[in-house]
């Protein structure tokens, strides 16, 4: 089980305009029981082209066998051939994986949101999301308490609306109500208009709110972590976090040929040491901040 959320909202760099931002975590399980380690995690959003990210939640084997058969076709393919393909293969694989389907603006095409999931094809959704009802009740409950906020308050500026909904994905990891869903979460955006990317982004969970209890070299007794989410925006296929209370770096990767993007790799090296790791095995350039 996982969770994952996509939404519609207003991109303060182009007033009248949309953005895409997708949030997910890392956990991975199988039949009710999650994996021992969050080594053993996998991104839940490929972002297959500058104008496509496809997500999912359910059986990982599935949706591992969906990118390995199909990424390197869905560039190839238009929007209604795109929806149709994934469709048919969630029919074909018993309706045990759910996905979601971000579009892009391009020249064929506006941006847009579509569920398949519960057997049917939710077209053009300002919100979508999939995997566990549990966690997503918790989700929505601290995003209306967020929007609400953010409603009430003139000042605030619509970028905000990005922060809240990261805001909202923190607590439910922190708090594990559905113990499926956890370990780190991913955000994805649509940028500048033009493309997809995941986020880098810094982020805290303090003692008093986080149940993960796993970082064994830092300070397990109370499961507060820093972590640091980085990619480099030419390397579409590899995500990087850094785990600073255990002097860990975790890389994240999708097969050349097609996967969902598990963990590959786990290190223990400073944060200047990880940044050199990087560099020269993957050629991701990117720059890790030390406390």
């Amino acid at each position: 089980m996982t969770l994952v959320v996509a939404a519609k909202i207003p991109d303060s760099c182009y007033p009248g305009k949309q953005k895409i931002i997708i949030l997910g975590d890392t956990r991975l399980s199988s039949k009710d029981k999650s994996k021992k380690s969050y080594k053993q995690g996998a991104i839940k959003t490929n972002i297959i082209h500058d104008n496509l990210a496809i997500s999912w939640a359910g059986n990982s084997q599935h949706a591992d066998d969906f990118f390995k058969t199909y990424t390197s076709s869905l560039s190839t393919m238009g929007k209604n051939e795109i929806i149709e393909c994934v469709f048919a293969f969630y029919k074909e694989r018993k309706r045990e994986t759910d996905f979601i389907l971000c579009f892009g603006n391009s020249e064929n095409q506006d941006l847009e949101i579509i569920s398949i999931k519960n057997g049917e094809v939710g077209l053009d959704c300002s919100f979508a999301w999939v995997g566990s009802q549990t966690a997503y009740n918790r989700f929505n409950e601290y995003r209306i308490k967020n929007i609400d906020q953010y409603k009430s308050d003139t000042s605030q500026d619509p970028i905000f609306l990005d922060n809240f909904f990261m805001l909202a994905m923190r607590e439910v990891i922190a708090e594990q109500l559905d113990p499926l869903v956890g370990d780190f979460f991913i955000q994805v955006l649509y940028c500048h208009q033009k493309y997809f990317l995941y986020l880098s982004f810094y982020d805290h969970i303090d003692a008093k709110r986080s149940k993960n209890k796993w970082f064994s070299p830092g300070d397990p007794s109370d499961g507060a972590y820093s972590i640091a989410i980085v990619r480099d925006q030419r390397i579409r296929n590899i995500v990087a976090v850094y785990i600073y209370q255990s002097n860990q770096g975790l890389v994240f990767k999708s097969p050349e040929k097609g996967g969902i993007m598990k963990c590959i790799e786990s290190v223990f090296y400073t944060p200047s040491e990880f940044t050199d790791f990087l560099k020269k095995y993957y050629k991701v350039q990117v720059l890790i901040h030390s406390y």
